[in-house]
């Protein structure tokens, strides 16, 4: 097994990753497929001819059934598990809990099989919910708004209970190439009309996923990151506007912007259920989501990110949106 130094030096590591289908999670293999010493694993139930062009392990499975078919897949030894696989959009709740807590429940129970030596959790700022009076640090009290941040929440307690090394991470949004939540904002620009759900002035804590990735890599195989949780963030946050100014400049166009009032996007909330039961295809804007989209601020606090592991992002917020209008542009995503 791995021996953890503090001088992180990464040595041979056999390292088990989830949600590679994700935009956080391919971003991840991508980079860490290049990674000298670095085996990976990757398990999925889908899409896993994306993967072959990587030089990686792949289990055709279900999360779920990682211990009852512990055997039949040939799980190696396993250093390092980086949990990213989440489900972000439902209206049932039992979803969320099934998809977030209960994956994490088995996967800690495999970390403990494997002997794993660290277990990478990625969860959300949803966990600790909206900015009220103050900005939210690791030592906050968390106060989730949402059935999806309530089961990241529950996740993380498990995690933690587990009594295996840990690190949780806390991103708020994450943007950045592959990202399709965000296209939208480039979208409404192109299209010249930005349809704003809340106030101008609503301010966020955003995330580019270069520097997420980055900070999943630091930590690997260091003694400073275990048994913590770190909120990751740009230093100060980014109102609607400012985000919409950064897309415009990215796009060199101007586009007219249009608030939607608070009573009006709760009484659409029936008609997103709707669509949701008959479709079966959960929209962006669900009913789950509202409950966070109508808070006035998504802010928390990276001063301990980079107090002890010197996390800084390396691209400015508008260096960071015009590569991902870039990667949109040559992925003819826009």
């Amino acid at each position: 097994m791995t021996n953890f130094v503090v001088n992180h030096t990464i040595k041979l590591m056999n390292v088990l990753i989830t949600g590679a289908n994700g935009f956080i999670g391919y971003n991840l293999i991508s980079k860490m497929s290049v990674i000298k010493d670095l085996e990976l694993t990757v398990i999925s139930r889908k899409n896993i001819n994306k993967f072959k062009h990587f030089n990686i392990e792949i289990i055709n499975d279900d999360i779920l059934n990682i211990n009852k078919n512990y055997h039949k897949n040939q799980v190696k030894n396993i250093d390092i598990v980086i949990h990213i696989a989440g489900l972000t959009k439902s209206i049932n709740s039992n979803n969320f809990y099934i998809s977030n807590t209960l994956t994490t429940v088995e996967l800690l129970k495999f970390a403990k099989k494997v002997n794993a030596k660290q277990f990478i959790f990625i969860s959300s700022l949803a966990a600790c919910g909206p900015s009220i009076n103050k900005t939210p640090d690791e030592t906050s009290t968390p106060r989730p708004v949402s059935n999806y941040g309530l089961s990241k929440l529950i996740a993380e307690k498990m995690v933690i209970k587990s009594k295996i090394p840990y690190t949780i991470i806390r991103p708020p949004a994450v943007f950045g190439p592959g990202d399709k939540d965000i296209l939208s904002y480039f979208k409404m620009v192109k299209g010249g009309i930005s349809l704003i759900s809340g106030e101008l002035t609503n301010s966020y804590s955003l995330l580019f996923v270069d520097d997420l990735v980055n900070f999943i890599i630091k930590i690997l195989n260091n003694q400073l990151a275990l048994n913590q949780t770190f909120f990751l963030s740009y230093e100060q946050p980014h109102t609607i506007l400012d985000i919409l100014s950064a897309i415009e400049q990215a796009e060199d166009k101007k586009s007219l912007k249009i608030t939607i009032p608070k009573f009006l996007i709760k009484s659409i909330s029936p008609i997103i259920n709707l669509f949701y039961r008959v479709s079966g295809y959960p929209p962006l804007l669900n009913s789950d989501k509202l409950s966070e989209i109508l808070q006035p601020s998504w802010k928390c606090s990276a001063a301990k990110a980079a107090s002890i592991l010197q996390f800084k992002p390396k691209k400015t917020f508008h260096e960071a949106v015009k590569e991902t209008y870039k990667w949109y542009k040559e992925q003819r995503w826009l």
